[in-house]
């Protein structure tokens, strides 16, 4: 990728290079996964980042690697020929076969698919290797689309992988974890050689350096200073996959409902009129609260923010909290209002920012967000897909920005029954309750 942007960022240069690269966190996708990639690029410094994030509501965005790209002037002189390094380091010897090359990479716990098993054969001395690369029949037509193609990239570091085979150790898996520079001078081949050598460092790492030849001898890339560092091949980190981890949501005891510890106060309901906002509301009163809704659609446009802090404004000193409905008439099976969604919670969020009232005690007044069918939970699937943008937002408001204004978040379950509603959204605003699962609905109070 970074590769392919410098090409387009320096369209007349037949060189193209980066530099600095970090490998920071390995990308593990299977075929099952919808994710999206992104690479920004500083236009000043030239310094990009690569992340990736699942296509799910709730995902994050990883970061995977970075580094510079770089407009540079790269000589060869100092590259041995191809017809001299094809005659001094086999010697005159028969190489390792393909077979044999890659059943020595799995026994160190390298495993390669049928594309990316491109070292034909290999001649080994000292630390250096010799590998004649073939790239796969099914991937021969993409080579035109890439700087560099990935499984070009790969055999690269396979090769110094093979270079170092006599320092692995069964137990020890080592990983590239950074390249100094990469340039890319000519156009790729189906046909290849890859001459790699690795030294030993100082700090017991290794750097590696690949120059790869087309066919006719002419050097097509060169990469230096690849970073090689051993790793416990038993590590969690390393043999687990990012995407064997989920949430596990645990069932817990039902408890009876709580008495409210705090005095009466003045809460602000948000959303439109529903039967779960008649039902809560009641149950604030009963408890002595009193109770202010805004509607919805006073929420929307360019003065919205304006006017929910005048309500809150309004509440003074007696404000207790706000609880934010609107997720819970978020539409079913599809996307549609998800823009009015969270520009009304935005709002609301906003204003909880510029209210400088101080609150009755020293609680200050806390913001929970209430939505229904935002969650798989106990087998059943997602219902209402545009609510989860509530729950990215609310992470960033409570863990990010506003975490002494933060209640919780609330998802309700589709089925669930009126009672069964009123009880949990009243249950969890008022006990704090963290990850916690009653039947019918469940909730997040972190």
């Amino acid at each position: 990728m970074a590769l392919h942007a410098a090409r387009e960022i320096y369209p007349d240069t037949r060189v193209v290079s980066v530099s600095d690269v970090r490998f920071e966190r390995a990308l593990y996708w299977s075929s099952s996964e919808r994710r999206s990639v992104h690479m920004s690029i500083d236009p000043d410094t030239q310094h990009f980042v690569v992340s990736s994030r699942l296509r799910d509501r709730d995902s994050r965005w990883e970061r995977h690697c970075s580094g510079r790209l770089e407009l540079a002037r790269v000589s060869v002189r100092d590259k041995e020929p191809l017809l001299a390094l094809k005659a001094r380091i086999p010697g005159g010897k028969a190489g390792k076969g393909q077979e044999q090359c890659y059943a020595d990479l799995r026994r160190l716990g390298l495993e390669y698919g049928p594309c990316f098993q491109g070292i034909l054969e290999a001649w080994k001395s000292g630390g250096e290797l010799l590998a004649r690369l073939g790239v796969p029949a099914s991937i021969q037509e993409q080579l035109d689309l890439y700087a560099f193609h990935p499984v070009l990239m790969d055999l690269c570091l396979q090769s110094i992988a093979a270079a170092i085979q006599g320092r692995m150790v069964k137990s020890r898996v080592y990983m590239p974890v950074a390249l100094g520079q990469v340039h890319v001078l000519d156009v790729m081949q189906p046909a290849m050689w890859a001459y790699a050598h690795v030294e030993e460092r100082p700090d017991g790492t290794l750097d590696g350096n690949v120059t790869l030849y087309n066919d006719e001898g002419g050097v097509a890339a060169v990469i230096r200073g690849c970073r090689v560092k051993e790793v416990d091949a038993g590590s969690d980190a390393q043999v687990t996959p990012q995407r064997l981890y989920s949430v596990k949501w645990d069932a817990q005891p039902r408890e009876g409902e709580q008495t409210p510890a705090q005095e009466p106060g003045t809460w602000i309901l948000c959303g439109p009129d529903s039967e779960l906002r008649k039902a809560v509301s009641h149950a604030f009163q009963r408890a002595g609260h009193a109770v202010n809704l805004v509607e919805g659609a006073l929420l929307q446009g360019p003065t919205a923010r304006g006017r929910m802090l005048a309500v809150l404004n309004d509440a003074g000193a007696s404000l207790r909290g706000v609880l934010d409905l609107q997720g819970n008439s978020a539409t079913k099976d599809e996307l549609d209002g998800l823009s009015t969604l969270v520009t009304g919670s935005l709002h609301v969020m906003q204003a909880l920012g510029d209210h400088e009232v101080q609150p009755h005690g020293t609680q200050r007044p806390r913001l929970w967000l209430v939505t229904r069918g935002a969650h798989a939970v106990a087998g059943k699937p997602v219902t209402r897909p545009a609510a989860g943008a509530l729950w990215g937002l609310g992470r960033v408001f409570g863990h990010a920005e506003q975490a002494g204004l933060w209640g919780g978040m609330i998802d309700l379950d589709e089925g669930a029954s009126l009672l069964m509603m009123q009880h949990t959204s009243w249950r969890n605003v008022w006990g704090g309750a963290s990850m916690t699962k009653s039947p019918g609905a469940m909730a997040y109070g972190m």
